[in-house]
C-alpha cells in the first residue's frame, strides 16, 4: 500500500495504554505542524513515514522504537544550493510525564548507567502527540 492511500496515524494518544497494550504503528504523519523542523530547512515533504512500537521501558515508562523516513530540503553551506537530505533516524525514545522525575540513584547500577544514556520525551501526562516527538527525533538527525 503506498503511502498517499494509508490512514495517518493518530495525533493524539495515552501512551501508557499503547505501552501496555504493546501496539504497532506504520504510516504517514503530517509535518505541516512542525514548525521547528520547517524553520530549520528550505523545505520537507507534506508527511513523513513513521514505523513505531511501544512497550514498557525502564522504570515502567512507556518506551517508543521504531523509525522514521523523510525527505527534506536544505541549502549547502558550500555550494549554496539546495540539496535533498534523507532523514532516517531509528528511535528509542522513554516518554515520561512532565511533572515525574526519574529515579535517582536508585536500583542496580546498570539501571542508572541505562538512564544516564536514555532519550526522553516528556508530555503533558494526558495525551502524547506523536508529532512533537518524531518532529525531535527529526531535528536530530539534520546534518550541521
Amino acid at each position: 500500500m503506498s503511502e498517499q492511500h494509508q490512514k495517518p496515524l493518530p495525533v493524539r494518544f495515552d501512551p501508557v495504554n499503547f505501552a501496555d497494550h504493546r501496539r504497532e504503528l506504520e504510516g504517514p504523519i503530517a509535518t505541516k505542524g512542525m514548525l521547528r523542523l520547517r524553520d530549520n530547512v528550505v523545505a520537507s515533504d507534506e508527511m513523513v513515514s513513521a514505523k513505531l512500537s511501544f512497550s514498557r521501558g525502564l522504570y515502567g515508562y512507556p518506551l517508543v522504537e521504531g523509525e522514521v523516513m523523510a525527505f527534506v530540503t536544505m541549502r549547502c553551506v558550500r555550494c549554496l544550493y539546495d540539496v535533498q537530505v534523507e532523514l532516517n533516524p531509528d528511535i528509542s525514545v522513554l516518554v515520561k510525564p512532565e511533572d515525574e522525575i526519574l529515579p535517582q540513584n536508585e536500583g542496580d547500577k546498570e539501571d542508572v548507567k541505562d538512564a544516564d544514556r536514555l532519550d526522553i520525551h516528556e508530555y503533558d501526562g494526558k495525551s502524547f502527540v506523536l508529532s512533537d516527538l518524531v518532529e525531535e527525533e527529526l531535528l536530530l538527525a539534520l546534518p550541521l
